[in-house]
């Protein structure tokens, strides 16, 4: 008995899935269900799927590395994986990641939820015991669902399916970058929101297999000690959390190999400086920049808005 979308035997009453189920399936007695896996996703359009190792997965991930079309990118945890996948899917269509069961499969479904709240195509496939694929198909039988068990096993030619990836307009995009940077010229206070649309989310580890995978982004976090809206909605000792020495875990995370550069800012003169550097000389790193701000350091709007919830609070109005 091997991994599941390995082989499968069951006492001698169920030959193996390789020879008995993959010839219909794939019409060669070489191939595998991993294999046949690997290739529909190429062929769908995605040619990066995102992983963490376990001990259901291992032959699958085997199977994966070896289709040429596919690059396989190793994740810290699951649920960095899927919110990889999620950003993928947004940029290209289509997004898969791999994890394994049960602890695999529960840390990545906070991401695989969001994704399925904002309809985007996602593949999740989790590895699993072979006891449990059986009982899979024991049930569809005592549904006698037999279109779907024969779906899952009996196949000659794969069922035709092609998500096209998403283009930009270019033109659309260009006139939109105009007409907001126009729209800044001309404003007395602007204000630029930054919605994280998703090279996805991430979590802080995961910076370490960005480094790896040699992305060269910028990234900015902005370190003002707390949570500044809830202290100007309602000021108390929950609001303030643990200070860490941000650039130096991303240098742990570094470790010497790899491109990283980090540096601490305090004032505009120093931030404009960092950037520069990002964009110059650093251009070919991972550039960690944090902006150090004081924690009431904010907009007077944030503050009047602060003001009138926290009038709210005290009048009683607000009740849990």
């Amino acid at each position: 008995m091997e991994t599941q979308l390995g082989t499968i035997s069951t006492n001698g009453t169920v030959s193996t899935l390789q020879s008995a189920v993959c010839p219909a399936l794939l019409g060669s007695p070489e191939s595998t269900l991993g294999r046949h896996l690997a290739r529909r996703l190429v062929q769908i359009g995605v040619t990066d799927v995102f992983s963490v190792p376990g001990d259901f997965n291992l032959t699958l991930l085997d199977h994966l590395i070896a289709e040429p079309g596919l690059n396989n990118i190793g994740y810290c945890n699951e649920l960095n994986a899927g919110y990889a996948a999620d950003g993928y899917a947004r940029s290209r269509g289509v997004g898969a990641c791999v994890v394994t069961f049960t602890v695999g499969g529960l840390s990545v479904l906070n991401a695989i939820a969001g994704a399925y709240s904002e309809n985007l195509p996602i593949i999740c496939i989790v590895g699993g015991p072979i006891e449990f694929f059986i009982i899979l198909l024991v049930s569809l039988i005592s549904l006698k669902n037999f279109d779907a068990f024969r779906l899952l096993l009996v196949i000659r030619e794969p069922v035709p399916f092609v998500l096209s990836p998403r283009v930009s307009n270019q033109m659309g995009l260009e006139a939109a970058v105009e007409a907001a940077a126009e729209f800044l010229d001309n404003a007395v206070k602007p204000v630029l929101v930054v919605v994280n649309m998703l090279c996805g989310q991430v979590t802080a580890q995961d910076v370490s297999t960005m480094i790896r995978g040699g992305q060269n982004s910028i990234i900015f976090l902005i370190n003002n000690g707390g949570y500044t809206i809830e202290v100007e909605i309602h000021d108390g000792p929950y609001n303030v959390i643990k200070n860490w020495n941000y650039t130096g875990v991303v240098d742990a995370f570094h470790n010497g190999e790899g491109k990283c550069w980090t540096t601490k800012v305090r004032y505009e003169e120093e931030l404009v400086e960092a950037i520069e550097t990002a964009t110059g000389v650093k251009k070919d790193c991972l550039c960690f920049i944090e902006i150090i701000c004081h924690k009431d350091d904010t907009s007077k709007e944030l503050l009047e808005w602060g003001s009138k919830v926290s009038c709210i609070y005290a009048s009683g109005n607000m009740k849990f």
